[in-house]
């Protein structure tokens, strides 16, 4: 078993499909829990969850395990919160909030996540899930005037 400092989350891009495997990767402060909270809260479908906050735990197989105290996600200031859970699951996407180093994902199991790079200043729940739903049609939202997940 592995771990790492990161937030993992199980979103819902739409109302039926499967829950995607979400990592918030960056460094302490950027607002990787302040985006989770924010995910979960305004899921249109009421179906986004924490699997893990602060140190994610992935078994040898390269999916994210929900910790035996539940689905609690500490946010600065505030304190910790108990929020809805998702199931332990693989890793689709690795959202990077700011500069972080690159061995931190180097995990069994996290070398199919695709790469989506984001300003913790400027992006929001209602953006992230956009670009994880038009990546996850296969389609792009990158335009070419800054580097996208592919660079």
């Amino acid at each position: 078993m592995s771990s790492l400092h990161g937030t993992a989350l199980g979103v819902a891009l739409d109302a039926e499909g499967p829950l995607r495997g979400v990592l918030l990767v960056g460094p302490p402060g950027c607002g990787k829990s302040r985006l989770a909270a924010e995910l979960i809260a305004h899921c249109p479908h009421q179906r986004t969850g924490l699997i893990a906050d602060d140190l994610v735990q992935f078994d040898g197989e390269g999916w994210a395990e929900t910790p035996a105290a539940g689905p609690l996600l500490h946010l600065r200031g505030m304190g910790i919160a108990e929020v809805r859970q998702a199931p332990p699951m693989g890793i689709d996407y690795i959202v990077r909030l700011g500069p972080t180093e690159q061995p931190e994902t180097q995990q069994p199991g996290l070398e199919q996540a695709k790469e989506v790079p984001a300003d913790p200043k400027l992006v929001t729940a209602a953006s992230l899930r956009l670009a994880l739903r038009s990546l996850a049609s296969g389609h792009s939202l990158w335009c070419g005037f800054e580097p996208g997940p592919d660079r």
